[in-house]
Formats: structure tokens, C-alpha cells, sequence
């Protein structure tokens, strides 16, 4: 072993090196808490190293590498400058935090050892008299929950039933029995724990690159900073395998990412100047400039992870249900346990019935189910804000789609342009851009649109005031200006003025319809269409093909495009002309008939209606209120993430209904073969823990299920 390269105390050797693997030993690891992350993140940033594993008890780094891009001398130097450098603020703080945790997760088997330990004892290796310190330490937390339950919340449960059980078996003098139904209950917590960690773990996993240090330029170097300190505005330089740590738009280099964590896209997308970036996705091969837009707390991935994270996974009707019949069934085996002890005066066979419940199961497995579930839809693009609504989306019956960005692409263009009046179509079009400017609705930023490549120039406007669902007004050049929909402008008084047949012909190709209005007359209309989403028809035709067939359409637009645009799509009930309160009414009338109805939507007018539906569903490209109100966010702008969602929220539900029918099955036998005295209190635990315990292993299912994806490449 030869040190290849020295700084003063900071040497660099190699300790073993193949052709695509080198081994590395840097004393400062074994030294410096917070020199392990900066060496990872310092290596990684190196182009063609593949990987980078840090060993803290052998003070040594393990890298993988393309030795065609990079050889092992260009790695040492890396490495050395790296363990010459002082670590950057934070960086202690974050691996204090890792050291942190893993002794939490020591402390947290602490039970399961000692209760392990009374096992072993108990069977008489050395002494069973050994095995009650270990008992009576391990069975405390058991008494104090069945204490707290009876004392202070009123209620008889599980926990009582298992204390009176270890009671008695240890008032017979049955160490084995006593021990052996503390360490099947601590372990069954234990697993239980560990699966409920695994879906939290998973979620958190979205925001491992937190903790990682990232390359942003200053000025003409380039700098490590803790991502925890990345601002609003810096330039990151992103290298291939690393992952992307903020929000942003590239400004130079090009670069396949891979979204599948965020997105659900299976195939890498290829990026470059001006494309959006997300944290959390990868980069697989290039090299991207990033400006950070959001950062922190602020991303698209935080956001998503702190949403399930902190989502109601345990508001479910049919585990609320399970509960509470498990609950009412602790008085029935207190008795049960009476009659038998009487009758047989066997408190063995008392301590077997005790320790069965059927509400351990359902408490822990349905929360499984749920969160494994909600991360499932995670990394297909879905957010799913809490238990509640993934039973909700299981149920629905009735599915309500606004139009105009949800059913159609959400980008309209002006095809048409009439005038009514001495104004030429310029001076029409300058007024409507005047009044349309600084607005972010679709239709204002087509009318914008319209105007830059009619190279207008676009005067100030005063007094501007918008109506949500109607229109706009504005002072210009000293006149007041309406621009908006027909409705609109009836309800202003202001007569129509365009020819009926020429009206007709545009609402028949299904083309919406803008009133211009300057000083109280109709100068100008103007005719734009919005294209429908590619995905549309064949997201209503899945719905239908799951036995959803009651699809409404809402929108503001005339009856004549409604009919249109519901004809192409296949939709047979729709409603025309809807102001944001007719939306929200409509769906509080079907809400009301029974059914379970669920609204998509994007835009302000539409977040009335989400917050009456039972379940709102927002597509991401839409007003963040929509976002807020929803249950439910596409996180992708695809509708047709919509059928994966109710497809994840049907497949939650039935492993939480075939947990529930598992434990009650198994719980029954055992009660069954306990009464009789076929079954003694060790058997009995495992039985009813063995059933908890699979029911949330089968929990798990809906993470190791492989996403079903279209794959899709190239460039957004």
C-alpha cells in the first residue's frame, strides 16, 4: 500500500485497485464526522466515476469507475483535494443528524433484545428464575399503554387483554408462557415498525439529495455548497449521476434526466437550454447548467414528500370500522375468559384466550397499505393527499371534467378576428391586448400572443379589474374596455353586434367566442380554439372500461362548442355557459344524489367546485389554489395519470379488505382452538401477532409492484 499523494496530515493511498475499481485510504474519515459526504460528493463530481461508497470504521472510499473516461491517478487527486479542503458549513450538522438516527434506530431493537433475552432465559439454559427482571422490563410498556387506555381514555383494549394474559401466566409460575407472549408482542411491534418505516422511508427517500453538497458556480470558479444553502438564483453545474437538487431551468449544456422518481416516466428525457428540471431526478449522461427557482423546502419533490408525510393515512372508513368492532369485542373475551376460568380454573388456557384481538391488524396494516399506496402513486406522477381520498377514489361513480385545460391542452390560440365597427382589426386587437396584458388566464395570454406577432404595441391600461369566469376591464387611452366572454357582455348590456350566421359557423368547429366592448359597444369578436389533449379520449374510454360511466363536462363556453367538443370526446352530459358558482352548485346537487363525485380541474374558477366534490383532482400545470383544494394533484401534466390514480386506490382497498378477512380468519381459528385448551398462549400470540404481521408485509405490495409506464424519450 503506497501513499500516492500527501498535503501536510492529509495523505491519500491506494489500498487495492482493478481495472473499473479502486480502493482508497484517507485518514481524515476515520477522523472528521463531516469529511464523508463532502469526499462522496467530491468524487461523484468527478466525469466517469460511477459511484462512491464510503467505509467510516476502515477510513477508506470504495469507487467505481469508467476507466475509459477516468484513471485511478486522476481519482486520487480528487480525493486529495477534497481532504485538503475544510469541510462547508453544514456539513458537520448534517452528518451529526445521520449518527443521530442510526442510534435512534439502535434504541428502537432495544425491546425486541431484551425481550429475547427473557425468552432464552425462560426456557431454562441457565435459570428460569433469570427470566423475570427481563420479563418484568419488557412487559412495562405493554401495562402502561392497557394503564393509559383504562385510567384515562375509558376504553378496554388489546393491551389490557395482553397484560391480564401475562399476568396470569406469570401467577402460575409459567415463565415460558409469559416470555414467549412479551417477545412474540415486541416483535410483532417491532416488524410492524419496520414495514410502516419502509413506506416512510420510502417517501423520505425522495429527498435523500438534502443531505448531499452540490457544485454552483461563482463567478469563474465553481464552489461545493451544503444543498440546505442553495438560494434562489444560483447556477448549479449537475454531472452525470447526480442528482439534481433543486427546481430550475437549464442554461447551457444538455443532458439525459431520469424523472422516474418524480414523474413515473420510465425512459430518461433528454434536457437542454430552457427546459424545465426537477429535484430528485438524475442525471444519467451530460452535463446541465441549472438557475435554481425553488430550492429547499420549496421544490416540486419536498412538497410531495412532506404531503404524504403528514397525510391522514389512517382516515379510512373501513379501518375506522374495524377498530371500533375489534374494540367492542374486548368485552366479550373478558367474559368469555371469566366462564372459561370458573368452569376449568386453567389459566393457561385463560392466558391463551386473552392474548388474541382483532384490532391490532387492521390499526397497523390498513396505514401500511395506505402509505406504501400513496408512495406507489408518488413515483408515478400522483400525489394522493391522505387516506380518505384514496377509499374516495376507489368509489367513485361520478367523474367531472372541467374543459378548457383539463379535457383540452389548456393553450388556446385566436383563429379568427371580426370587426363590427370604424375600429380596424390593429386597433381592436391593440385594445384587447391592452386590457389582456399582465393577466395569466390561457385566453389573455392568446390574445398576448396574437398581438406580439401582429407586432402590435400593446399601451398602458388603468383601473383594470378582472371578473373570474367572465372577463376583464380596463381604462385606455381614456375608454373603458370589457373584453370577455358573450355572456359577459349581455349581462354589461351591451348588444350583440356580430351577424348570426358567422356566429353560428365559428361555434359549430367548436370554436370559443371573446366580445370586445369599448365605451358600451361591441367592436370586435374574436374566436379562438384550444386543442383537446391527446390523452383525452382515451382517459374517458379507460374510465368507462372500469365502470365509470357517468362523465360530465362543465365549461363557459356556448352550448354549440360544448356540443361539439363532448361529441369528439364521447361524452353524453355536459353543461354550457357555467360561471364558477353554477360549477360548485352542480356538483353539490350530484354529491347529494349519492354519488361519489370526483372534479378535475386547473384553473381559479375551478376550485369551488373541487372543495364541494368528494374528490378534487388538479392537473399540475394549473392555479396553485386549484393544487391547494385538491386531494389529489397530477403531478405530470398527463390526464391520464387519472386512471392510474383510481387504479393504485382500487388495488389499496382490496389489500386492506383481504388483510382485514386474514386476520379475522386466523383470529377466529384461534379463539376457537383456545377455548377447548388446543392451544396454549405462546401458540395463541403467534397466531394473532403472525397475523398482523403478514397483513402488513402485504401491505407492502403496491411499493414492489413494477410501475406500469408508457415509456416515452426525447425532448419536452
Amino acid at each position: 500500500m503506497a501513499a500516492l499523494l500527501s498535503s501536510g496530515t492529509c495523505a491519500v493511498s491506494v489500498v487495492h485497485a482493478i481495472p473499473g475499481r479502486v480502493r482508497l485510504r484517507l485518514p481524515r474519515i476515520g477522523r472528521d464526522e463531516a469529511f464523508g459526504p463532502l469526499l462522496e460528493a467530491g468524487l461523484a463530481a468527478v466525469p466517469g466515476v460511477l459511484s462512491v461508497r464510503i467505509a467510516e470504521g476502515a477510513s477508506s472510499a470504495v469507487v467505481e469507475h469508467d476507466p475509459r473516461l477516468v484513471d485511478v491517478g486522476a481519482i486520487v487527486r480528487a480525493a486529495a483535494a477534497a481532504s485538503a479542503a475544510p469541510a462547508p458549513r453544514g456539513a458537520l450538522r448534517a452528518a451529526r443528524g445521520a449518527r443521530k438516527a442510526r442510534r435512534a434506530s439502535a434504541l428502537a431493537r432495544r425491546p425486541l433484545y431484551l425481550s429475547s433475552a427473557g425468552m432464552l432465559f425462560s426456557l431454562g439454559f441457565v435459570s428460569p428464575l433469570l427470566a423475570y427482571p427481563f420479563i418484568a422490563a419488557t412487559c412495562a410498556p405493554i401495562f402502561k399503554r392497557a394503564w393509559d387506555s383504562v385510567a384515562r381514555q375509558r376504553k378496554l383494549n388489546v393491551d389490557l387483554l395482553d397484560s391480564l394474559a401475562i399476568a396470569s401466566a406469570v401467577a402460575t409460575g409459567d415463565a415460558v408462557n409469559a416470555a414467549g407472549i412479551i417477545w412474540l408482542v415486541t416483535l410483532g411491534d417491532h416488524i410492524r415498525d419496520l414495514t410502516q418505516a419502509r413506506a416512510r422511508r420510502a417517501i423520505r427517500g425522495l429527498l435523500g439529495y438534502q443531505q448531499d453538497l452540490a457544485w454552483v458556480v461563482r463567478g469563474d470558479a465553481k464552489v461545493q455548497v451544503p444543498v440546505a444553502e442553495l438560494a434562489v438564483g444560483d447556477v448549479l453545474v449537475i454531472y452525470t449521476g447526480s442528482v439534481i437538487p433543486v427546481d430550475g431551468t437549464v442554461t447551457d449544456g444538455e443532458g439525459l434526466v431520469d424523472q422516474q422518481t418524480l414523474t413515473g416516466e420510465s425512459m430518461p428525457v433528454l434536457k437542454g437550454p430552457g427546459d424545465r428540471c426537477f429535484a430528485a431526478t438524475v442525471i444519467k449522461d451530460g452535463k446541465l447548467y441549472v438557475r435554481a427557482e425553488r430550492v429547499g423546502g420549496d421544490t416540486t419533490a419536498a412538497s410531495t414528500a412532506r404531503l404524504i408525510e403528514n397525510a391522514p393515512a389512517l382516515e379510512t372508513r373501513a379501518q375506522n370500522y374495524a377498530e371500533v368492532v375489534a374494540d367492542r369485542l374486548v368485552p366479550p373475551a373478558l367474559a368469555c375468559s371469566a366462564v372459561v376460568l370458573a368452569a376449568t380454573r386453567d389459566l393457561g388456557r385463560v392466558s391463551a384466550i386473552l392474548t388474541i384481538d382483532f384490532g391490532t391488524g387492521p390499526r397497523v396494516s390498513a396505514p401500511t397499505t395506505v402509505l406504501a399506496s400513496m408512495n406507489a402513486a408518488a413515483r408515478r406522477g400522483i400525489l394522493i393527499k391522505g387516506g380518505a381520498y384514496i377509499e374516495k377514489l376507489a368509489r367513485v361513480s361520478t367523474v367531472v371534467f372541467d374543459k378548457t385545460g383539463t379535457l383540452t391542452s389548456g393553450v388556446p390560440e385566436v383563429t379568427d378576428f371580426l370587426v363590427h365597427d370604424g375600429l380596424s382589426e390593429r386597433e381592436s386587437a391593440t385594445l384587447a391586448a391592452a386590457v389582456s396584458a399582465r393577466q395569466t388566464h390561457p385566453v389573455s395570454q392568446a390574445v398576448l400572443r396574437l398581438a406580439e406577432a401582429w407586432r402590435l404595441s400593446i399601451p398602458d391600461r388603468e383601473e383594470s379589474r378582472y371578473l373570474v369566469g367572465r372577463g376583464v376591464q380596463a381604462r385606455v387611452f381614456g375608454k373603458v374596455v370589457q373584453l370577455g366572454s358573450p355572456r359577459f357582455i349581455e349581462e354589461l348590456g351591451v348588444p350583440c353586434r356580430a351577424e348570426a350566421g358567422a356566429r353560428q359557423a365559428l361555434e359549430a368547429s367548436a370554436k370559443s367566442l371573446l366580445f370586445l366592448a369599448v365605451d358600451g359597444r361591441h367592436v370586435a369578436t374574436l374566436a379562438y380554439r384550444d386543442a383537446i389533449r391527446a390523452e383525452s379520449r382515451a382517459t374517458i374510454r379507460s374510465l368507462r372500461e372500469r365502470g365509470i360511466d357517468d362523465i360530465v363536462m362543465l365549461t363557459g363556453d356556448s352550448r354549440e362548442v360544448a356540443r361539439q367538443v363532448s361529441l369528439e370526446l364521447g361524452i353524453t352530459r355536459y353543461f354550457a355557459e357555467m360561471l364558477p358558482e353554477d360549477k360548485a352548485e352542480l356538483t353539490r346537487r350530484l354529491t347529494q344524489e349519492g354519488r361519489t363525485v370526483a372534479v378535475v380541474g386547473d384553473g381559479i374558477n375551478d376550485s369551488p367546485a373541487l372543495s364541494y366534490a368528494d374528490i378534487g383532482i388538479s392537473v399540475s400545470a394549473g392555479a396553485e389554489i386549484a393544487r391547494e383544494t385538491a386531494g389529489v394533484v397530477l403531478v405530470e401534466d398527463d390526464l391520464s395519470k387519472l386512471v392510474e390514480a383510481i387504479d393504485i386506490s382500487r388495488g389499496a382497498m382490496r389489500i386492506i379488505h383481504q388483510n382485514f378477512s386474514m386476520i379475522l380468519a386466523v383470529n377466529a381459528v384461534a379463539y376457537a382452538l383456545s377455548i377447548p385448551g388446543l392451544l396454549n398462549p405462546v401458540a395463541a400470540t403467534l397466531m394473532n401477532n403472525g397475523s398482523a404481521v403478514l397483513a402488513c408485509v402485504n401491505g407492502l405490495r403496491p411499493l414492489m409492484a413494477a410501475p406500469r409506464r408508457a415509456a416515452r424519450a426525447g425532448r419536452r
